[in-house]
């Protein structure tokens, strides 16, 4: 597919005169927030999602690192966390806590008291190079070990915060309810989030035929090239360098995005698909 031919299918300037309309909304509701904290609005342009959001009463939302999928997905969503000499799976992480994953029958580690002094730990965070923290124990059960983050170095905190980053705006993507599509717009689904991030997606019944991808400034296409998926860069108006496909690094953190959206059914899961499979093409 031309990109030209590409640019007219999706139609973006309709689209992003959409998001002017219901910009001051949104601010409220999850723009203007950290991206980091719960939201919760009441119907509205964000629909019956969000209001559905039960509210958390930890400070940061926790991303979960146990994600189904192998090769590429593992890479940018798993992590591992050495702690008095064995080794966890982390099963979720936020910017100020962590939990472990006990393995049944062969742990040997005692769980600390809640509040005990902090502890050292080595974390691996996906694509990472391991980093020492410090980590306070404040919950144990037969499945998680659950511990504040409580000392860490600036080279570990700006690495945490590298790798939560996608998954926070992930975190905070709800639906936009349909009342507030543009007359004539053919997209199923739309997904905003923080920072310019907007997920448009065709359905076929459960089937994903198509998306746009908005990324800050930068709108992605969805192409299939002889069954294979991938993303196209899509011309705006006032640019001629549109040209080329994405980078892996592009199509990696538009993936770890979709992983963290709640609900979102069979859209979201053909969305994982698809770029996955863009992203295992994709160059460096």
């Amino acid at each position: 597919m031309e990109q030209e031919e590409l640019t007219e299918l999706v139609g973006l300037g309709p689209i992003m005169s959409m998001l002017k309309k219901i910009i001051s909304q949104l601010q409220a509701a999850v723009l203007g927030r950290d991206t980091s904290t719960e939201v919760e609005v009441s119907g509205g342009a964000l629909g019956t999602q969000a209001s559905k959001v039960a509210k958390d009463p930890r400070r940061y939302k926790r991303a979960s690192l146990q994600v189904e999928g192998a090769g590429v997905v593992q890479e940018i969503a798993s992590a591992s966390a050495q702690y008095r000499g064995e080794t966890y799976s982390v099963v979720d992480l936020s910017h100020t806590g962590i939990a472990l994953l006990r393995t049944r029958g062969d742990s040997k580690v005692e769980p600390s008291p809640a509040g005990g002094p902090p502890e050292p730990m080595t974390i691996t965070l996906g694509m990472f190079e391991p980093k020492s923290i410090q980590a306070q124990p404040v919950r144990s059960s037969d499945r998680v070990l659950a511990f504040e983050l409580v000392s860490v170095p600036t080279d570990a905190r700006l690495l945490i915060d590298r790798f939560l980053d996608p998954k926070m705006i992930g975190l905070n993507m709800r639906t936009v309810d349909r009342s507030y599509f543009s007359s004539g717009e053919t997209f199923s689904l739309w997904y905003c989030g923080p920072r310019d991030t907007n997920f448009f997606l065709w359905m076929s019944g459960s089937k994903l035929e198509r998306a746009l991808l908005q990324l800050g400034d930068e709108q992605y296409g969805l192409d299939y090239v002889a069954g294979v998926s991938r993303l196209v860069r899509a011309k705006t108006s006032g640019k001629k360098e549109d040209d080329g496909a994405p980078t892996r690094g592009v199509v990696l953190f538009a993936l770890d995005v979709a992983l963290q959206i709640r609900d979102g059914g069979d859209a979201v899961a053909g969305l994982v698909k698809a770029l996955t499979e863009a992203a295992e093409t994709a160059t460096a």
